[in-house]
């Protein structure tokens, strides 16, 4: 799955949401803490469905299907990473999971 488009750059896009997540380590923390990461996790999809949906017609995801499926692929990467952040108390950069987005959407 490769997610290309000139208005989706999965490195800035994710950077964005880790370096605000960075900035708010606490917040966080007491998110994945809490056992409440379905919270994020439903944010993330209801985002990301606005982004696809806005592209639709351009992005090379045009099967309706994979539309259907690909807020919920995103948004769980997204959230299971940010997850994992907390667990090895923040010790990559914003770049580094943004890159790391940037491989798991080539695959």
């Amino acid at each position: 799955m490769t997610i290309e488009h000139e208005n989706i750059n999965i490195v800035n896009n994710t950077n964005t949401v880790f370096t605000f997540f960075q900035d708010h380590k606490v917040l966080l923390s007491n998110i994945v803490n809490s056992k409440l990461t379905n919270l994020l996790y439903e944010q993330f999809i209801v985002y990301s469905k606005i982004i696809f949906e806005n592209i639709e017609d351009e992005i090379c995801y045009r099967n309706s299907v994979e539309l259907k499926y690909l807020p919920q692929l995103v948004s769980a990467t997204l959230c299971n990473i940010l997850i994992q952040w907390v667990e090895n108390d923040f010790q990559e950069s914003p770049d580094q999971l943004s890159k790391l987005m940037q491989i798991f959407s080539k695959s």
